[in-house]
């Protein structure tokens, strides 16, 4: 038997090519090929159809002639002529597309073969389609009984815009559209700007919070204020949280009571009764968190809000990992540019913890998976270690190092957020225990080392310590060194104040002594004493000679604590502990040539 569209065209070629030939032929071979699948296609449509109480099946626009394996010849009975075919072809995701944390809207459109290149462009994470006048056409797929297996499991279909409308005002955990696809994207733009209006004025909460954005702050709410309207500016809502944590603010209080009276499904405002430290309010704002991630920022940075989807989409595409660093604008102060990092992803173990040691220094940018945190109980352990000195200073970074244990970590080279003006750039030493800048102190350095080696080595044995502890040497030598660099920016001291706290001989000896003293303590932890003790010799034996970093000091400045190093050098190569080498005797006797020597050749 002929196929039906051969029939077609010859039938049409027999007779005069008007619209009435055209519909008693389309009639006749309807009769022919169409009828005999009716029933079949009656009992599919009611058994299917997500969209039966909107369009009857009467009302179909298209009709089907069944050719082989799915495939299906399409008749539109208004127009009485055949449009092409139809596969009925299962949906499989294809991990090869581009997974995407946006969400689309595809409007007006009623074939299903005009839709599926755009449902295949990427892996959407929810797909809308509203109908309206093409309600009819697309519902007439339905008769076929292969064609709810052809949709992904994560559409969702409205009969018209008012149905889409009221979805999402009864559902303010579902998230917007953030992508059209419409003969008129302009109309469905303005429909999607007043849903997220109309909800976020609800106040309504979100039950399905991708992202937390957690802010503590103490006696700035003025800072605050401005940091929650600057957030609440940004075009998300069902996917985002702000989580204000109060921390027992006594001054500079009104912009606190004024963020309380904003009207905001994503604000979230708390206030504990008392101010606990820096390192408490951290913790007890990550706590509050609901979101999957949980996004840090001080009080007095800005979140990057015109970048706040490209952090979704990462987070999104990273979901295994614990924790992530989001880079910073630094504008006004080009020295900070260490914190832009490229895009690199850590394995779990000492590799992450020396990236959540170095690079999630500062308190802004650390993005937290909070199911890991709840996995592994990471919160409580970290309350557990309140006091310690690196949690007192760093506890982003002890946070960032248990997850980096357990779980892969990332730089994601994406600029999150603004550094804030800080609103104490500069202030006598005498004063850093008022300020919070102590930590900067090379004596303060040494404590946190000794802080992190506790948590370490709690958490760590054998080489990944041995490889760690060393790692840590260097690390405080570092940022001690680094000081030097900031000497007049961060405080101001007299240039004696400055010898004192910064006398080299006796950092490098207390730096020694300290890590000698975890060296013993932690001995069993260890995988091999000897040659770790062997190897931190070598450590200190390079900083006893680099000192600092030479080139920010003239050639007089830096003729002292060469020669210093060079004997101090000789000695040890002597088979002289470092520990019984007298170096307060040999700055003795080498002052008074050096002092000589420069005299004379002045």
């Amino acid at each position: 038997m002929k196929g039906f569209e051969i029939l077609f065209s010859e039938q049409m070629e027999n007779g005069p090519n008007s619209v009435d030939r055209q519909k008693a032929v389309f009639k006749t071979l309807y009769e022919r090929f169409v009828r005999p699948n009716e029933e079949t296609f009656q009992q599919n449509y009611k058994a299917n159809c997500r969209l039966k109480n909107a369009v009857q099946y009467e009302e179909c626009a298209f009709d089907f002639v069944p050719i082989e394996n799915g495939t299906y010849f399409v008749l539109d009975r208004e127009a009485g002529r055949l449009c092409g075919t139809f596969t009925a072809q299962p949906y499989e995701e294809d991990e090869r597309v581009e997974k995407t944390f946006t969400s689309i809207l595809i409007a007006d459109y009623g074939d299903i073969r005009e839709l599926m290149p755009i449902i295949l462009q990427k892996r959407w994470q929810n797909i809308y389609i509203v109908l309206n006048k093409t309600l009819q056409g697309f519902a007439s797929f339905f008769k076929l009984e292969e064609f709810p297996a052809v949709l992904p499991p994560n559409i969702k279909l409205f009969a018209a815009t008012e149905d889409m409308c009221r979805y999402f005002l009864e559902n303010p955990g579902a998230y917007l559209p953030r992508k059209v696809f419409s003969p008129e994207p302009e109309k469905y733009d303005a429909v999607i700007e007043e849903l997220h209006d109309t909800r976020v004025r609800r106040g309504v909460p979100s039950d399905r919070v991708f992202l937390s954005i957690c802010m503590p702050s103490f006696n700035r709410g003025d800072r605050a204020l401005e940091n929650v309207r600057h957030t609440l500016a940004a075009q998300y809502d069902a996917e985002i949280e702000i989580v204000l944590l109060n921390t027992g603010s006594t001054v500079r209080t009104e912009g606190y009571q004024e963020i309380k009276s904003i009207t905001d499904s994503r604000l979230r405002y708390d206030a504990l009764e008392e101010n606990g430290k820096c390192y408490m309010s951290y913790w007890s704002a990550l706590s509050r968190a609901n979101g999957q991630f949980a996004l840090m920022l001080s009080d007095e940075d800005l979140l990057a809000i015109e970048n706040l989807g490209a952090i979704l989409e990462y987070l999104y595409t990273h979901q295994t990992l614990g924790a992530v660093a989001f880079d910073a604008f630094f504008e006004e102060d080009e020295s900070l540019s260490y914190l832009v990092r490229e895009p690199e992803i850590y394995p779990k173990g000492t590799k992450g913890i020396k990236w959540a040691i170095d690079c999630v220094r500062y308190f802004s940018g650390t993005c937290f998976n909070c199911a890991c945190l709840k996995m592994s109980n990471i919160l409580p352990r970290i309350e557990s270690y309140f006091g310690n000195p690196f949690v007192t200073n760093y506890i982003q970074s002890v946070c960032s190092a248990f997850l980096a244990n357990e779980y892969e970590v990332s730089n994601s080279g994406i600029k999150g957020w603004y550094i804030g003006k800080a609103e104490a750039v500069s202030v006598d030493v005498d004063k850093l225990m008022d300020i919070g800048t102590w930590y900067l102190l090379p004596q303060m350095r040494i404590q946190q080392e000794r802080g992190a080696m506790c948590i370490l080595g709690d958490m760590l044995r054998g080489p990944d310590l041995d490889e760690i502890f060393d790692y840590m040497i260097n690390a405080t030598f570092s940022l001690i060194s680094l000081e030097y660099k900031y000497k007049g920016k961060t405080f101001t001291c007299s240039s004696d104040r400055w010898d004192a706290l910064f006398h080299w001989p006796s950092i490098w000896k207390d730096h020694y002594r300290n890590c000698l003293e975890i060296l013993q303590e932690l001995e069993e932890r260890f995988g091999n004493f000897s040659a770790v003790k062997a190897k931190m010799d070598k450590s200190f034996l390079y900083w006893q000679i680099c000192k600092r970093e030479q080139r920010w000091h003239t050639a007089e400045e830096n003729l002292m604590p060469s020669l210093q190093a060079q004997v101090i050098k000789f000695y040890h190569e002597k088979g002289v502990p470092f520990e019984k080498i007298d170096f307060e005797g040999i700055e003795k006797d080498l002052k008074s040539w050096v002092q000589a020597f420069l005299a004379e050749r002045s």
